[in-house]
């Protein structure tokens, strides 16, 4: 079965060197679909973030079947610049270029860059072919407005329901982070951002050298906590910490 996929055309923009927008132009130019036409696909992944690309990589092995990648937002590589590189090499590293890349020059795959997923229609078996790898919003969010969720939140938004499910969207819970700053003798990536002539002088040199600070990713380093400190912990506490 084949899952129809209304779409919706947002604002793109592209951030980061010329370069790295002419390459992804030069490498899309022929995959990208086309907004507000209808078409279907036997296979169609929302979301192009890590889960959705692999799977979208592990499908266009098959040339017999039809893929689609729906994105509303940019590309990672586009968007982030150079946060994680491949070993050994000055250049970003993500699931685009470890999978999407290669799918599209090697298949029949179109993306939908910039497009978002508005619902998700059901055939008359009430089945659809599709991976949701949208995220931990955008994922129960899209169910819901399909009509799968519990049974009285889409009643309160005039939903029809197709099937109550009550966990769909609930029991979310948040990753605490927090981080310490210090100051350090040491060049570091906040010169990126504190001085405009030499960030410039950055994008230059890893755009057109593959050299500089942008090929790689700064520096991360953990502090262990001074004994006077852990010494007030509980065992718990420290088995947590283990």
């Amino acid at each position: 079965m084949r899952l129809y996929v209304l779409l919706a055309l947002v604002s793109l923009a592209f951030a980061g060197s010329n370069d790295t927008v002419t390459y992804i132009e030069q490498l899309y130019r022929n995959s990208f679909g086309t907004p507000s036409r209808n078409v279907t696909y036997d296979y169609v992944i929302v979301g192009s973030g890590t889960a959705g690309n692999t799977i979208a990589a592990r499908l266009a092995e098959d040339p017999s079947v039809s893929i689609a990648v729906i994105e509303a937002g940019t590309f990672y590589q586009a968007a982030d610049g150079n946060l994680s590189v491949v070993p050994g090499q000055p250049s970003r590293s993500s699931s685009q270029t470890s999978f999407l890349d290669q799918a599209v020059a090697t298949s029949s795959l179109k993306v939908y860059n910039g497009t978002m997923a508005r619902r998700i229609l059901f055939d008359q078996h009430n089945t659809a072919n599709g991976y949701l790898s949208a995220g931990a919003f955008q994922s129960p969010q899209l169910l819901m407005v399909s009509g799968i969720g519990p049974h009285k939140t889409l009643q309160q938004y005039n939903i029809p329901v197709r099937s109550a499910l009550t966990g769909v969207g609930q029991n979310m819970w948040d990753h605490v982070l927090f981080s310490s700053s210090y100051r350090v003798t040491t060049l570091t990536s906040s010169k990126l951002i504190d001085d405009p002539d030499y960030a410039a002088q950055a994008v230059f040199d890893y755009s057109f050298n593959a050299t500089g600070p942008l090929t790689g990713f700064g520096f991360i380093s953990f502090e262990k906590i001074p004994q006077q400190y852990r010494a007030n912990f509980s065992l718990a506490d420290e088995k947590s910490l283990a």
